[in-house]
């Protein structure tokens, strides 16, 4: 009935699982692989999400291995207002190997262990006393939650359905990447993704679909650096060009220079009085930055040179080897005083 289910019932499913498998199975495999694991575990990750990272099941499990919070966690997954990591492909895949080894040292039985992943081990511990002791999947069945008699043999439907599939004329529908057109940037700074994704020829949409671990659409301050995942081509736009794309992605109005300086340093150096340099080695930009200053603003310029002029100012910045400086001065400007506004993409 579950071959039936996959080759007749969800037939379009099944095609789309089909075609999702040259995104997701190399990720598994290197990961199963490392862990000494069977390889076909990896189509666990087809019954519990049918390989879709944002699925989200009525009890609250996430991601393509469908943790519950309080598992994905013990299992090294965090889970903030900002960030969920069971979404993960490669953080949520390395935890569930871990996760599926822990079980598989309980019964040293891999269908037991599968149906400890579905309803936990408590619950199969209860089943082998029922049944005598027995650690037998198939002797225990009728002891097990009614959802996890039917896990393993869905188990066993999807590996036949993948194995077989040209014979019931299923074919994988392609998606929009595969794993080769995909790459990773990493970030350690606030940044709102679809802006990334404007900023580098990518669809905001698609950059979104590519990194659910945000959960608002945006990489929240942090630590440590974070990995990001984009198309190729706008991965390697965004490596060209980091340091004017992290300017030209401050949008937040009412930032004061400190905060500037926190969010990008080292782009921006803070010296004596609270003034803020802009670090000369950050040059070289090919086009101008895209964002522009807006207001009323008092510049000073190299120590021992001041300027204290108060321009209004709403110029294109361009970049020199000195620096930033504003186009329409064709001056040498090299350090804001503590006044700046804001940045305005």
């Amino acid at each position: 009935s579950y071959i039936d289910l996959y080759e007749t019932r969800k037939r379009e499913m099944t095609s789309r699982m089909l075609g999702l498998a040259d995104l997701y199975f190399p990720v598994f495999e290197e990961y199963l692989d490392r862990a000494g694991m069977p390889l076909e575990m990896k189509y666990l990750a087809v019954v519990e999400s049918a390989l879709n990272p944002s699925a989200r099941s009525r009890a609250g499990a996430v991601g393509l291995w469908q943790f519950m919070m309080p598992t994905g966690k013990m299992f090294g997954l965090d889970v903030t207002s900002y960030v969920d990591e069971r979404h993960d492909v490669y953080q949520s895949t390395e935890a569930a190997c871990k996760y599926l080894k822990y079980l598989y040292g309980l019964y040293d039985n891999w269908e037991l262990a599968l149906a400890a992943y579905n309803c936990g081990p408590g619950n199969v511990n209860k089943a082998i006393r029922r049944s005598g002791g027995v650690k037998d999947y198939w002797k225990i069945y009728d002891h097990l939650p009614r959802e996890t008699r039917g896990y393993v043999p869905a188990f066993i439907a999807v590996n036949y359905i993948y194995a077989h599939a040209a014979e019931h004329n299923l074919y994988p529908v392609a998606p929009v990447y595969c794993l080769h057109q995909v790459d990773t940037i990493q970030v350690c700074y606030p940044l709102d993704l679809a802006g990334l994704a404007r900023l580098t020829g990518a669809e905001p949409q698609e950059v979104l679909a590519l990194n659910p671990t945000f959960k608002l659409g945006v990489v929240p301050p942090v630590k440590e650096p974070v990995t990001l995942y984009l198309p190729k081509a706008a991965a390697g736009i965004f490596v060209s060009n980091e340091d004017s794309l992290k300017v030209a992605l401050l949008e937040k109005k009412g930032s004061t220079t400190e905060e500037v300086n926190a969010q990008f340093d080292p782009m921006f150096t803070q010296y004596m009085n609270n003034e803020m340099f802009i670090n000369p080695a950050y040059a070289g930009a090919k086009e101008a930055l895209a964002f522009t200053l807006l207001h009323r603003q008092q510049w000073v310029g190299f120590p021992g040179r001041p300027i204290t002029t108060t321009f209004s100012i709403n110029a294109p910045l361009y970049q020199n080897k000195m620096g930033l400086g504003l186009a329409f001065l064709n001056e040498k400007i090299g350090v804001l005083n503590r006044n700046l506004i804001y940045l305005s993409y």
